[in-house]
């Protein structure tokens, strides 16, 4: 079995979001701070090609990652190859489900930090007080 390397892993789906919909707002400010940080980002889907080239456009526009990873079940929609498209590391789940999946993205990631996106969030840069505001 292979070993995680990251000491950190974190859902930044669940993080930071507002509560009517998932929107990942990923603050102008606190761009220094994701660009200190040694992040993969890891990114599970089955069947979500509809949705997965949106987020993985954002994602590569907004944040500041080291590799990007996703892990997709048999789809039948052509979810590998859009991840293919984006992603240097895709990876089979071998269909054992969500947390199997997450495990795997974290043995393959090899930065300190892991963040989990779901691929129903979207990811937008924004003035800190935009985001605070909402909360």
């Amino acid at each position: 079995m292979q070993k995680i390397r990251a000491r950190y892993a974190i859902n930044l789906s669940t993080v930071v979001q507002s509560p009517a919909r998932k929107v990942l707002h990923v603050p102008k400010s606190g761009m220094s701070v994701f660009k200190a940080l040694d992040l993969d980002v890891v990114i599970c889907a089955k069947n979500r090609a509809e949705v997965l080239e949106r987020v993985l456009q954002q994602i590569i526009r907004e944040v500041p990652f080291r590799e990007l990873i996703v892990i997709y079940a048999s789809s039948k929609d052509g979810t590998k190859e859009i991840a293919e498209k984006y992603a240097k590391k895709v990876f089979w789940d071998g269909d054992k489900g969500l947390g199997a999946a997450r495990n795997l993205g974290m043995r393959k990631a090899s930065s300190e930090l892991v963040a989990m996106i779901d691929t129903d969030v979207s990811c937008c840069a924004c003035e800190e007080s935009d985001w605070k505001q909402e909360w």
